[in-house]
């Protein structure tokens, strides 16, 4: 047991800063951009939910 959690904890140690660059990578890449599209696409459904309302009254 000790020596399971010894190799965990020098496992993390060894490999934490790459992997939390490789997140930080993937986060500035992927999910900020994707945070954007969805906003714009929010904007957008408002948009055209407004304009339907207005057509139909």
């Amino acid at each position: 047991m000790n020596f399971v959690e010894e190799i965990k904890n020098h496992a993390f140690a060894k490999y934490s800063a790459p992997f939390w660059q490789c997140y930080l990578y993937l986060y500035l890449v992927f999910l900020i951009p994707l945070c954007f599209n969805l906003i714009a696409a929010i904007n957008v459904l408002q948009y055209i939910h407004v304009m339907l309302d207005s057509s139909i009254i």
